[in-house]
């Protein structure tokens, strides 16, 4: 039989196989001494993982079979508790329309009367909703041969999601999971690896950059991958709209606007790096300096001779200072070894305290369809005066 065992820090599964043959009796004590010895270290419970600092918390529960109210502990539980983060995994067989309603139900209660945010307006790629579902939005679009690299949901912006939702409706044929990034671990490693850094980001937060192309020029074209709209231009994202219109918008959002020579929009704006959890009011490293500088889009091919700043997005400190490549390594080290995973499955969902896990995407194969709710928006503080 196989074992799969879901390691802290590692990007792939570590297997132990076990073959059906006669053994003598020290080869047995070996292998049942380091069968037990892997359980106690990976703290596997019948559930799944126990320990979340080592892996992934799962646990099974027919979603046809049960009411609301358990599957509202779970959602409690995992958000609320010390975890941070849960699976539910179906043991049954049920659909995509009840998995959406169970996300729905979920998202009700956690919402507690509350509104939900949008944040589709300001995201990187379209977020169309999902199968008449109130809440769930697609988020399937964007090329697949690309690492989504780890970042805390709409961390960049005034106000972010409490939670966040997960569900894969139809998991990918490989690859494709969405790993998560204990907070913790990354700015304890980022402080090993550039503390000069911590203390620079602490003082002068992340000055963000967003490049809203003209439609039908070189640019936008050059941001359709592969017919998958990545991007999008600033009269798609604002149809209808004067310059003078998205001008005072983005003033209302303590935004700077300014239109290029090219007739292409560029938005920036200043944020800080860290952010009080909610509840335990400890401070955090919340912001996408890593996820959204224009290094990221080295790997989707045709950036090379684009200068960073007029890549699709862009990062840099609060007080101008580009990062070099060295401080990107270390915080793209820093996302890794704080990484856990685990291999979705058909109508697996995957509840995230979004202030204590950032969250990334692998690259996959075949046809994936996942989607993601928001929780309670969290007013995020801005950069230090």
């Amino acid at each position: 039989m196989t074992f799969e065992i879901y390691e802290h820090g590692l990007s792939s599964i570590g297997k132990l196989h076990f073959r059906s043959m006669r053994q003598s009796g020290e080869e047995w004590a070996i292998a049942l001494w380091t069968l037990g010895f892997c359980l106690i270290l990976c703290g596997i419970s019948l559930f799944g993982i126990a320990d979340s600092k080592r892996g992934v918390e799962l646990v099974e529960v027919d979603y046809q079979a049960h009411g609301m109210d358990v599957f509202s502990h779970y959602a409690t539980h995992a958000i609320y508790g010390d975890v941070g983060h849960l699976v539910l995994r179906d043991s049954g067989e049920s659909s995509a329309q009840v998995t959406l309603s169970i996300l729905d139900q979920m998202t009700e209660t956690l919402l507690d009367d509350k509104d939900e945010t949008d944040y589709s307006q300001f995201g990187n790629v379209p977020r169309k909703q999902e199968g008449g579902s109130k809440y769930s939005r697609d988020v399937s679009s964007g090329p697949r041969h690309i690492t989504i690299t780890g970042h805390s949901e709409a961390s960049y912006l005034r106000s972010s999601p409490r939670h966040v939702i997960f569900s894969c409706l139809e998991p990918a044929k490989e690859g494709g999971r969405t790993p998560l990034h204990d907070l913790d671990i990354v700015l304890e490693t980022l402080t090993k690896l550039a503390p000069w850094l911590v203390e620079e980001l602490q003082a002068v937060g992340v000055e963000y950059f967003k490049n809203y192309p003209l439609e039908n020029t070189y640019r936008a074209n050059l941001w359709e991958f592969r017919g998958v709209e990545v991007y999008r231009s600033w009269a798609h994202l604002f149809p209808d709209l004067t310059h003078t219109d998205i001008d005072e918008f983005f003033d209302s959002q303590n935004m700077t606007s300014t239109w290029q020579d090219d007739g292409s929009l560029t938005v920036s704006w200043k944020q800080s790096a860290f952010a009080l959890h909610p509840d335990s009011q400890k401070m955090v490293f919340f912001n996408q300096l890593f996820a959204m500088n224009g290094r990221y889009w080295d790997a989707h091919g045709g950036f090379e001779k684009i200068p960073l700043m007029e890549r699709p997005m862009h990062t840099r400190l609060g007080n101008g200072r580009e990062i070099t490549d060295h401080e990107y390594e270390a915080l793209e080290q820093s996302f890794e070894a704080a990484r856990v995973s685990f291999e979705w499955q058909k109508n697996d969902i995957l509840l995230v305290d979004n202030f204590r896990f950032a969250h990334s995407r692998d690259p996959y194969e075949g046809h994936r369809k996942c989607v993601v709710l928001n929780g309670e928006p969290i007013p995020v503080p801005q950069v230090p005066a």
